[in-house]
């Protein structure tokens, strides 16, 4: 694996095979000049992909208890209310 400095960092190089769309897509980035060059398309992917992740984390560390609400509302064991009831009890 060679590496290369940047910015104070050391850069790995990598190979990656991409299907002829998504290679046909990234081409496309590059020649609009939105991204300098594969690589800085590569990279803010993987930074989207990271941050996605990171909110996923997030949402599953949730409080318990509107963990369980959600887990009970995605098995559809939910129940109506009244906002205006609620909002009244204020």
């Amino acid at each position: 694996m060679e590496q290369r400095p940047s910015a104070g960092r050391t850069s790995r190089v990598r190979s990656v095979s991409l299907q002829p769309e998504l290679d046909d897509f990234v081409r496309m980035l590059v020649d609009s000049g939105e991204f300098a060059n594969y690589s800085e398309v590569v990279r803010t992917a993987l930074r989207g992909m990271r941050r996605e992740e990171s909110e996923r984390r997030a949402r599953l560390e949730l409080n318990p208890s509107i963990r369980k609400s959600i887990e009970q509302a995605k098995k559809g064991q939910t129940r109506d209310f009244d906002l205006r009831k609620i909002a009244s009890e204020e």
